[in-house]
């Protein structure tokens, strides 16, 4: 008999898996959250979306802490092509570890990364912050500032973490986070 309750689906786990360097950059278990990551850091280096066995974040095996150390083991469906044709594709694949060629490009990709994930899950705290004064910006025509739509711009264009950071800073000094 069914009364109506939603079914019981286990977590999912992703990765945002950097072809290039073919290694891991981020790993969660938002899939909406890493698709903006994704989107935000577009302009850096190419990524692709891959679903990931939950057991490996269960166990503790692969986590943001350790996640360049990882690759994805057979990459025959991911391509370029693939890539840039259908970029909300979300690959099924299976992982092993691996040795990253360049640590320092890796490590600061992985650290723009985290930095704008921290920012994005802030980003989303403004949204409808305060919904009075929202509406009575808005009926009254008074100026009002998307601070979410203004953090993803500057996640996007920005050249360096600091210099994001600052721009970011500037846009929400007046908010409380």
């Amino acid at each position: 008999m069914d009364l109506g309750y939603p079914e019981f689906s286990p977590p999912k786990w992703y990765g945002i898996w950097c072809p290039p360097l073919d290694c891991f950059l981020l790993v969660h278990h938002n899939l909406d959250l890493l698709q903006t990551v994704r989107s935000v850091a577009s302009n850096k280096v190419i990524t692709a979306l891959v679903e990931l066995d939950i057991d490996l974040a269960r166990r503790n095996v692969l986590d943001n802490t350790c996640c360049a150390g990882w690759t994805v083991k057979e990459t025959e469906g991911i391509n370029f092509t693939m890539i840039y044709q259908k970029p909300d594709t979300i690959y099924k694949v299976d992982v092993q570890a691996s040795c990253v060629e360049n640590p320092q490009e890796t490590q600061e990709l992985q650290d723009w990364f985290v930095f704008a994930l921290d920012w994005i899950k802030r980003a989303d705290s403004y949204v409808n912050r305060n919904r009075n004064e929202f509406f009575i910006k808005r009926v009254m025509d008074l100026p009002y500032t998307d601070v979410q739509k203004e953090i993803y711009k500057i996640l996007l264009l920005a050249d360096s973490q600091d210099d994001a950071l600052q721009q970011i800073q500037a846009v929400t000094q007046d908010l409380e986070l």
